[in-house]
């Protein structure tokens, strides 16, 4: 079950893939993120991010910079978005883009983190996302009971 007892909220608890953080100043943005979470993953080519996110379900938050070899934040958002236990999509930019962060948010992106990045700041995002993939979690695992317990009363009358 999936509950904060259970992952919490500190350091030690929350896993994040970095996707296309490589190049400076992104590479600032990555540093930070391995200061603020107890593991970081890193990919920088779709079919890798796909891999990571399928067979590791503890990713809570998936953060993008630009420097994909093969595919662009949409890319990302996508598959994220089509796995069972989607990530919160944060977006690496140097200039915040209204245009951009509206973008995100209307396909199920969590928010977009804009340099300088300071290990306060990304920590209070990373966080907050965290407690949103927690609590998405939880209804999901609360409507899979409700199923199966739905399921057993219709196979037991």
């Amino acid at each position: 079950m999936y509950s904060e007892a259970a992952y919490g909220t500190e350091r030690g608890s929350i896993c994040a893939l970095v996707a296309g953080c490589r190049t400076t100043p992104f590479t600032q943005l990555r540093d930070v993120l391995k200061q603020v979470c107890s593991q970081t993953l890193e990919a920088d080519q779709l079919a890798d991010i796909g891999k990571i996110l399928r067979y590791r379900k503890d990713i809570s938050v998936l953060v993008c910079g630009p420097d994909l070899t093969d595919a662009d934040w949409h890319d990302v958002a996508a598959l994220a978005s089509s796995t069972p236990q989607s990530p919160m999509l944060i977006l690496g930019v140097t200039e915040p883009d209204p245009a951009v962060w509206t973008e995100l948010l209307q396909i199920g992106g969590f928010t977009m983190c804009a340099a300088p990045w300071h290990a306060d700041g990304v920590r209070a995002t990373v966080e907050a996302a965290y407690k949103r993939w927690l609590r998405t979690a939880q209804v999901q695992e609360a409507r899979a009971q409700n199923l199966q317990h739905i399921r057993l009363q219709r196979f037991a009358s």
